[in-house]
């Protein structure tokens, strides 16, 4: 059953590392994918992460998880595109 989990409130409360830490805990304990979105302006979820977010590694990534995947697409920003392909 999927959840919605936001973090809110004023700047320097912690949002950022609660997140971090939610996010940790949720795919250490198998709970299947987590989708996170960080709609901040100054976007530094990715500091706190063990993984790195790249447009690249995603892509690689959702390769990773499709059965039959040979090539993946992914836009980071307008004309700024990443692709995968399996070799």
């Amino acid at each position: 059953m999927p959840h919605t989990i936001a973090v809110a409130g004023k700047g320097g409360v912690g949002k950022t590392t609660v997140s971090g830490m939610i996010i940790d805990y949720l795919t250490g304990k198998g709970a299947g994918p987590v989708l996170v979105v960080d709609a901040d302006a100054n976007a530094n979820l990715n500091e706190v992460l063990p993984c790195n977010p790249t447009a690249e590694n995603i892509a690689k990534w959702i390769c990773d998880q499709l059965p039959e995947c040979y090539r993946v697409d992914v836009q980071e920003s307008e004309g700024n595109m990443a692709t995968y392909e399996e070799e």
